[in-house]
């Protein structure tokens, strides 16, 4: 088997790993899982963006020839993407005004295996360029869903679900994770430039993901002393990002 599929693959099991942070929620409460998850998300906001600006978008104006304003359209497109996305997951959970006491974690679970095969699409891609940027990609993406997938996890028992029932759950929404990167590595083995065009994507995915989705979080908070330790933290997550590119 080709190394680039062996470290694709590795990277997206310890992702899929992740889901197993509900073992160590069955016996957290409410109130210390918010406690464990607050840093985290801070962090996971300044990976995902170091990652998109420092690692992604350069490596896509370097690969996709005669780029020009191609790559700009296509960070673009990620970010109406993942917008076009998030609202349909949204209405269709809003709209539909569903009466099973299961609802909420079922959307949930649904969110969380679109995620996570967009993910294995991200890394595939990213290991095509070379390692260093599967390297970063992996790590923007593992930061990320240590805090996601306690959220999740939190969601499926507040919607009625038992801890070990969400836990499966959990685990279970993580196989698509490994689609995305069978899909990933077949389709870039055989198209040229494939990974050039989902890396500007994936940036704008992340992009939206860390400016849309988890910076609005920190805003609610009129704490001085909070937003300056939020600031710290998403400065050691896009200080992580730049050691990175000393290795490119």
């Amino acid at each position: 088997m080709d190394t680039t599929w062996i470290y694709a693959l590795v990277s997206v099991a310890a992702i899929s790993g992740m889901s197993l942070l509900g073992l160590f929620a069955l016996s957290m409460s409410n109130t210390n899982l918010q406690r464990f998850t607050k840093p985290m998300v801070s962090v996971a906001v300044g990976v995902m963006l170091g990652n998109a600006i420092l690692h992604m978008i350069p490596e896509a104006y370097e690969h996709l020839p005669g780029s020009g304003n191609t790559v700009s359209l296509l960070i673009i497109a990620g970010i109406f993407t993942f917008f076009i996305v998030e609202r349909a997951l949204h209405c269709r959970h809003e709209c539909s005004k569903p009466h099973h006491p299961h609802a909420l974690g079922l959307m949930s679970v649904s969110a969380d295996m679109l995620e996570n095969f967009i993910d294995g699409i991200i890394i595939g891609a990213a290991y095509l360029v070379n390692f260093e940027t599967g390297v970063a990609a992996t790590i923007a993406v593992l930061v990320h869903e240590i805090p996601t997938e306690l959220s999740d996890f939190s969601v499926l028992v507040q919607s009625g679900y038992d801890r070990k029932r969400a836990l499966m759950l959990n685990m279970a929404s993580s196989v698509t994770a490994f689609i995305g990167v069978i899909l990933a590595l077949t389709i870039g083995s055989e198209a040229e430039h494939f990974s050039a065009y989902v890396l500007p994507v994936a940036a704008g995915c992340f992009i939206y993901l860390a400016a849309g989705g988890l910076i609005p979080r920190f805003l609610q908070s009129t704490n001085l002393k909070g937003s300056f330790i939020h600031i710290a933290l998403m400065s050691v997550g896009v200080a992580a990002m730049l050691a990175l590119t000393f290795l490119e």
